[in-house]
């Protein structure tokens, strides 16, 4: 049996350091709830950017791959010759070399926690991206008796062998194994990941949104808080379409465009640094460009730069109309509903636990018309929606510190 340290050494596994707040926002609640319990504990990340994460989050950290962070999002559907190097990346020297080191950073560890999101997927960079991650950093924590766990975390899409050999893999050598949604659940038990897994609620569900809400200026004015997702474009989503990211363009600006016509105040904000952001200006310009200059000029953009100050920007606002997964959960964090345009099932599944199932439209089929209506609806009926969401907020803060407690518990046996 390898020694270990007195005191807790814990590591949290996930893609955070690229930008993305839903990421760093759990792993920001992980680190309060660690520290709640093992106040002395000693916590590193294993991410993409160890020194971004020091600087949001004050741990040491470890890449949790060779690779570089730039070029990696790709669309999965590579020539032959290219899926082949990248296949060979994985078992040349550099690689066994930082297998090698891994190793030996990891031991004395007494956990692992793969920290939510939705990290178990093949599309982003193939298989030898993500899942091939999991993989490797769940083999060498067994080899050194480091417990390993899932924690609420996302899954799919699953569609390659590889990747599916690769997150199954992983996934059965887990202490601890529990999923976001049931969707997710059913799907690594369709690639073969028998025993127990649990379903609980997004561990950003956890976070004090008060502490980071600010008092929102004096308006007469319901304030809508807009959060466009770079779908499509070529210079951030896994798939590109200019033609596909344009339309969207052109949707979200009518729509904007109306909000001001009919006396509605505009904030936009994002949750996807050095992505989402650049659709924001995108929009105003083709507001500008088709003769919506004064629309435009009504809206404001809120400065975001990490999870708090999305928070803080969303208290700002009576009513959102958003994307990202975590946008609209840190909406319901702050009790303000929602019209999801729905890029993923996690959006809909979420969305219908809270009572909001028929405010979700499809992004790839919406148009200004139909969100117009949804919003004009959810408008009226606000103040009931605003009551589901604080039902279901206060059973999943309670589900949540059920799931603290049972793995925590498992480390101090």
């Amino acid at each position: 049996m390898q020694e270990k340290h007195s005191k807790k050494r814990i590591g949290i596994f996930g893609y955070f350091g690229a930008g993305n707040l839903g990421d760093e926002s759990v792993v920001g609640l992980l680190i309060e709830r660690i520290r709640e319990r093992w106040p002395d504990a000693e916590i590193h990340g294993i991410c993409l950017d160890p020194a971004d994460t020091f600087k949001q989050h004050g741990i040491p950290s470890y890449p949790l791959r060779r690779l570089s962070t730039q070029g990696v999002v790709e669309t999965g559907k590579l020539p032959i010759g290219r899926r082949i190097l990248r296949r060979l990346s994985s078992i040349a020297p550099a690689e066994l070399v930082f297998l090698y080191r891994s190793y030996r950073w990891l031991k004395g560890f007494d956990l692992i926690i793969v920290g939510g999101s939705g990290q178990l997927i093949d599309n982003e960079g193939g298989p030898w991206n993500h899942a091939y991650n999991h993989f490797k950093w769940a083999r060498i924590a067994q080899r050194v008796n480091t417990r390993f766990a899932l924690l609420s975390v996302g899954a799919g899409p699953i569609d390659t062998a590889i990747g599916r050999f690769f997150l199954r893999d992983a996934l059965n050598t887990a202490m601890y194994r529990s999923f976001r949604d049931e969707y997710s659940r059913t799907l690594i038990r369709n690639i073969g990941v028998g025993g127990t897994n649990y379903v609980y609620p997004d561990q950003a569900f956890g976070i004090n949104a008060k502490q980071f809400s600010v008092s929102r200026e004096k308006n007469t004015k319901p304030v809508v808080g807009i959060a466009p997702i770079a779908f499509f474009d070529p210079r951030h989503w896994y798939e590109s379409d200019p033609t596909v990211y344009a339309a969207y363009v052109d949707k979200m600006a009518r729509f904007v465009a109306w909000l001001v016509d009919t006396n509605h105040d505009v904030a936009f904000f994002h949750t996807q640094v050095n992505g989402d952001d650049v659709v924001i200006p995108d929009i105003l310009h083709h507001l500008r460009k088709n003769g919506m200059a004064q629309q435009a000029a009504s809206c404001r953009e809120f400065p975001v730069a990490n999870y708090k100050q999305a928070i803080a920007a969303i208290s700002q606002t009576d009513l959102v109309v958003a994307s990202r997964f975590h946008a609209i959960l840190f909406s319901y964090l702050l009790r303000k509903p929602v019209v999801g345009i729905s890029y993923h099932q996690k959006i809909n599944d979420m969305m219908k636990t809270f009572g909001q199932g028929e405010f979700v439209l499809p992004i790839e089929s919406f148009d200004a018309e139909s969100l117009q209506g949804k919003f004009r609806k959810l408008e009226a009926e606000a103040l009931t929606h605003t009551g589901l969401i604080e039902g279901t907020m206060l059973e999943y803060r309670t589900l949540l510190n059920e799931q603290y407690h049972a793995v925590f518990s498992m480390l101090d046996n």
